[in-house]
């Protein structure tokens, strides 16, 4: 193994020149055994690492199988009925893609002709809407900007008082009261007020109730950061982190130390009052270490001086409140501009007149610039908001300085979607309670509320916050019809589920409310019509045939009809089994080399005795041997492996286990498994028994292979296991077998944030389980635990070096001393 880092042994060292010790031998030795368990444990890293190169060497041949044949894009994609057709079915005059024919079962070998004699295929029963409808709710509220201008160098139009002091607010145009208050407290931080502290250190501005209000702040610091909290008759200490904090800033502070069971609250600014989690009010006090409460005595001062003009908004001031005229200032807020885009680009600009305005009059002033017969209109919507209202299908957007006071910004499109509040189509007032019947279904509805209510023996549905696609899907479930909107031509459509002359789209509208008028206008829904066919079979005998439906089945021959034919289509069926019998046995040969590859590994017996070499063991060894050595350690890593037992066990059992409905099995096609129990349930084909099967049955066989669940058309991994098994037993096998693949190899995480189980384990490059798995955390697991003891072993020897030093230099001191003494004794130490 090989070691990380430098080793105080790997310094250079001149030791034992005194006490004729090999001290780096010795050393050595003492540490064999520290150094042994290290290369035990890279050792078991290297095995995991190669156990995960297996895993992933198997996830790849999956995947490789799961794109060859399960991949709508590949020429071998096999859940498609086109690969089981025991016909060819080709168009043998001019071609068209307005039909598609599939001959099954009991079709007659020959040519056809088949043409189309009703002025159209199978319609639908239908009502189109006459009337437009595109309406659009602004993201924001409606904001007034603030100006604030510089009349001159000493002269502001707004300098205000705070706490006696000046503050010059500085000169812009504020979107509305959150920036101009950011803006009011960063002037206030350039306030002195001595002590080494600004003005904002004392006094913060926060919007509140469409004003600013200036509240003060208590300093906390180490002086008096420990408070006593006493609610409800329960006592707390806390402490706070030092800064300057309003009460409603501290109170937040306080609240986060009180479990949830209190709140405290400054509404204020004065006092810190508590409420229990019912919000009801509770007595309590916050007080500081000294036994004073945390509460101030009085307001903020604030006044102001400065002219009024009508160039920009002046302020008023009410005890510590600062609220602003909401304006239309010319330059600043005054023009719209609608751009009305069919092809090609008209504007409407319309310009406000300078003045004081609120949200009614605001909206009222706009309608009357854009004129009595406009197709562009605003009014409040049901959240208070701007709502815009165009009756045109021409794509509308809206610039200009006062889009911002909308609650939009500019460029904003009015393109109304199906996740738009209903209620604001149902405005005006008087439209909000709506009864309408569609086939038979009454539905109730309350636009003004969002809970359920009875009046007499009728009970409305809360639909205030239901969404268009809400309203829309209930009609869909109770009607059987098919609804919906297009942004296109911003008009809804709503057609009956089938086609054919029997269907029809009945509606009793409200006279009240009239809401099916108010979304589609004044219409009549039209009733479905059946397509007539004149087919000309191989005998050369023609029939006239009326059918319902553009999808049908005779005498074995499917016609899917996707719009009519411009003349009559001839086409030939002749039989053909090799192709889907080719393909068969081409999934079944991968199959079995895929199981066959996954069952050697878990049948291949683990070699113990051959482990990982270490470094040293490889210094010693040849590159073959090392290459021989590592294949044999290599070995039976995945010997047992839980997870690739049962997915191949999976896969066998799918083949063998009854398709419901199919009307055969896998025996009676001429499938089989290996009576070698070693072939890990590989397939076998009896051929002949097959292509028969392929000829006779066709359809029983394309549903025992592809045939897909009616309840639960498609699969999720977190799918309950009833429903799981409900989707298993109405599976073909390929559908079971995709199912299973997907189970272990799927790079899609499911519902509880899990990928494939074997991605999971050990991951795959290319995907965020190549580092996140939990093979490569045991890896870094193991590297990290042999990395802390080749740590501990570095100080160790280093400890070991330093006392053999110390030992040294004590037997040198020893040797001078006995030099000495023999000296003195006139004696040689020889």
């Amino acid at each position: 193994m090989s070691y990380m880092g430098v080793s105080p042994s790997s310094k250079l060292r001149i030791t034992g020149l005194g006490a004729n010790i090999d001290t780096d031998n010795v050393i050595k030795q003492m540490m064999t055994g520290y150094y042994a368990k290290v290369d035990k444990m890279k050792q078991q890293q290297q095995i995991l690492s190669w156990k995960q190169e297996a895993y992933r060497d198997i996830i790849g041949q999956v995947n490789s199988f799961k794109t060859k044949y399960f991949d709508p894009l590949s020429r071998d994609y096999l859940l498609s009925d086109n690969n089981f057709s025991s016909f060819q079915v080709t168009q043998t005059g001019t071609t068209s893609d307005n039909i598609t024919l599939k001959a099954t079962s009991g079709a007659i070998e020959g040519k056809y002709t088949v043409e189309v004699t009703s002025s159209d295929i199978a319609t639908k029963a239908s009502l189109d809407a006459t009337k437009t409808i595109n309406v659009k709710e602004a993201l924001g509220e409606v904001q007034f900007p603030i100006s604030i201008k510089h009349i001159d160098d000493s002269n502001f139009n707004d300098n205000l008082i705070v706490e006696g002091q000046n503050v010059n607010i500085t000169s812009g145009t504020y979107r509305n009261l959150t920036e101009l208050a950011a803006q009011i407290n960063k002037d206030m931080s350039s306030v002195d007020v001595g002590g080494d502290k600004k003005l904002s250190d004392n006094v913060k501005a926060v919007v509140k109730n469409d004003s600013i209000k200036f509240f003060k702040k208590v300093t906390i610091d180490d002086t008096n950061n420990k408070l006593t909290i006493d609610v409800d008759g329960t006592t707390k200490n806390i402490t706070i982190d030092k800064g300057n904090y309003t009460l409603e800033e501290l109170s937040s502070k306080i609240s986060g130390s009180l479990n949830g069971e209190y709140i405290a609250q400054s509404t204020d600014g004065l006092n810190i009052t508590f409420i229990n989690k019912d919000k009801q009010p509770v007595t309590g006090t916050v007080k500081f270490e000294g036994g004073s409460e945390v509460k101030f005595d009085s307001d903020v001062t604030l006044n102001r001086t400065g002219p009024d003009s009508d160039q920009f908004s002046n302020p008023t001031i009410v005890g510590n409140s600062l609220s602003y005229d909401k304006k239309i200032i010319a330059g600043v807020n005054d023009t719209l501009t609608f751009d009305i885009f069919d092809g090609t680009s008209q504007t409407k600009t319309v310009t406000l007149d300078p003045g004081t305005y609120d949200k009614s009059t605001l909206v009222t002033a706009i309608n009357d610039k854009l004129g009595v017969g406009s197709s562009i209109k605003i009014e409040e919507s049901v959240n208070g908001k701007i709502l815009f209202k165009s009756t045109t299908s021409a794509q509308v957007t809206l610039t200009g300085n006062a889009a911002g006071t909308l609650g939009v910004s500019s460029g904003f499109k009015i393109e109304q979607s199906i996740n738009d509040q209903m209620a604001n189509i149902i405005n005006p007032e008087g439209k909000e309670k709506v009864s309408f019947t569609i086939n038979g279904k009454k539905y109730n509805y309350d636009f003004t509320s969002i809970s359920d209510r009875t009046e007499g023996d009728v009970t409305y549905i809360g639909a205030k916050n239901k969404s268009i696609s809400d309203i829309l899907r209930d009609i869909e479930k109770g009607s059987n019809v098919d609804i919906s909107y297009s942004q296109l031509d911003k008009k809804f459509h709503m057609t009956s589920k089938d086609t054919g002359s029997s269907q029809n789209i009945s509606i009793t509208d409200d006279p009240t409310n009239k809401f099916m008028e108010n979304l589609f206008g004044t219409t009549t829904a039209k009733a479905g019509e059946d397509v007539t066919l004149k087919i000309t079979q191989p005998n050369g005998s023609t029939n006239t045939i009326k059918q319902s439906s553009n999808n049908f089945s005779i005498d074995g021959i499917n016609y899917n009809l996707n719009s009519k034919p411009t003349e009559p289509v001839t086409f030939e069926v002749k039989g053909n089994t090799d192709s889907t019998f080719d393909k068969i046995k081409s999934f079944i040969d991968s199959y079995n080399d895929l199981v066959g590859k996954i069952g050697s590994k878990v049948e291949e017996k683990k070699q113990y005795k051959y482990l990982p070499l270490t470094d040293e063991q490889k210094e010693a060894m040849k590159e073959d041997q090392i290459k021989k050595w590592e294949d044999k350690a290599k070995q039976g890593l995945l010997s047992g492996d839980s997870n690739l037992e049962s997915m191949l066990s999976k896969m066998r059992i799918a083949f063998f286990d009854n398709v419901e409905g199919s009307g055969t099995n896998l025996f009676g096609i001429g499938l089989n498994t290996s009576n070698d129990v070693s072939q890990r349930g590989k397939i076998i084909i009896d051929e002949e028994k097959l292509r028969q099967a392929l000829k006779d049955e066709p359809d029983k066989v394309m549903d025992l292979f592809i045939q897909k669940s009616e309840n639960h058309k498609y699969y999720s991994r977190t799918m309950s296991s009833s429903d799981r098994s409900e989707r298993y037993k109405e599976e073909g096998i390929l559908n079971r077998i995709s199912d299973i693949i997907e189970d272990n190899v799927s790079t899609f995480r499911d519902a509880n944030s899990k990928k494939g189980t074997l991605l999971e384990i050990a991951g795959i490059k290319g995907d965020f389980t190549e580092f996140k798995n939990t093979l490569t955390d045991q890896i870094k697991e193991k590297e990290d635990k042999a990395s802390e003891m080749l740590k501990r072993i570095y100080e160790k020897e280093d400890r070991y070096y330093k006392q053999f030093a110390r030992l040294e230099t004590a037997m040198n001191k020893l040797n001078s001393q006995t030099n000495w003494l023999y000296s003195q004794l006139g004696m040689s130490q020889g």
